[in-house]
């Protein structure tokens, strides 16, 4: 007979915030008695229709992550991924996701200068277009070992991706060469 596994992902959140029109429903603590694994969405603190900034930041996951501890066991606990960026036409907030490969080939494309934030061990680059501006916040392999290092910070059970199918060849890369497997 097989032997089910209740998996769960949950929005990101620092604090017990019931009013929350989004995290408020989320019981982490109930949750993580319920399920076999939890994973915490920690994404999208740079979200489509918001103004510009890093997708999941490494001091923001630090937050999430220390709150999500206090009532899920670390050995049921995941930290979500993400696979992708985000083109931000500014000031209008309209909003392109990108792969991370494809973010990183449209800062060649339009010869832009990729800076990195090392507090938020994010990426993210400024250009103009069609008399438009365009700000890019997205994950290389500088931000994904960064944050592979906060699973073994927390001692968490692993990680998981949002958008899997998305172009992002160093992360698989990197994975190949140091991350142990189990299957």
């Amino acid at each position: 007979m097989n032997e089910l596994i209740l998996h769960v992902n949950v929005h990101a959140k620092t604090a017990d915030n019931p009013d929350n029109r989004i995290v408020g429903g989320h019981d982490y603590r109930g949750i993580g008695e319920a399920a076999d694994l939890v994973a915490v969405m920690t994404i999208d603190y740079g979200y489509p229709t918001g103004p510009p900034e890093p997708i999941s930041p490494l001091w923001w996951m630090r937050e999430v992550l220390r709150y999500a501890l206090l009532n899920i066991p670390e050995y049921k606990l995941q930290s979500a991924f993400p696979m992708y960026g985000y083109d931000w036409k500014v000031p209008s907030h309209e909003t392109k996701a990108l792969s991370a490969q494809n973010a990183q080939n449209l800062a060649i494309a339009t010869g832009t200068e990729i800076t990195f934030d090392t507090a938020a061990a994010s990426p993210s680059y400024s250009y103009r277009r069609e008399n438009s501006n365009h700000v890019v916040w997205f994950e290389d392999i500088r931000s994904i070992s960064a944050k592979y290092e906060l699973i073994d910070a927390y001692e968490l059970i692993g990680a998981t991706y949002w958008q899997i199918g998305l172009e992002f060849p160093q992360n698989w890369e990197f994975i190949n060469n140091n991350i142990w497997i189990i299957k």
